[in-house]
């Protein structure tokens, strides 16, 4: 707690505590690193996104949790991994349109990017559910490509 409230931590340095502290499961603690560099940076979007993470993690409704990530991808639109998050939640929700318009957009680019297979597996559906079949297909085919290196997702 006491680098939290020192003031010479800074604020992305803020969340690489908050992220320690998750790993020791304290999320509420990392929650109050990422408020505190949110006070000390209003516009730092990361900061907004990962207290989003650790809030649902301290079981935080879902509107807080939404709110945080919108916030988020006001301050940072071209951030996709914001994106795919906030849709993960939707789908969760049964909220698949919604999901889907806030990835529709994500670039090419970005898509072939994405290592975690989680979020592949989770775009690929959605983008099925929804009809998006290129969109899909280059989600599937990156998966391929991922898990025939032997590699996996590292998310938790």
């Amino acid at each position: 707690m006491h680098l939290i409230k020192d003031n010479s931590v800074t604020p992305p340095l803020l969340l690489q505590v908050a992220s320690g502290l998750n790993e020791l499961n304290r999320p509420e603690l990392a929650v109050a690193a990422c408020r505190e560099a949110i006070r000390r940076n209003a516009d730092f979007a990361q900061a907004y996104y990962e207290m989003g993470v650790y809030s649902r993690r301290c079981r935080s409704s879902d509107e807080l949790v939404e709110s945080l990530a919108r916030k988020a991808i006001e301050l940072a639109p071209e951030e996709a991994g914001y994106r795919i998050g906030l849709a993960s939640l939707l789908q969760s929700q049964g909220r698949s349109r919604d999901a889907w318009k806030l990835v529709r957009y994500i670039a090419h680019d970005d898509l072939i990017s994405l290592r975690c297979t989680c979020s592949l597996e989770q775009l690929a559906s959605l983008f099925e559910a929804m009809q998006d079949s290129a969109r899909a297909m280059l989600c599937r085919r990156r998966l391929e490509e991922i898990r025939s290196r032997g590699e996996d997702c590292d998310c938790q």
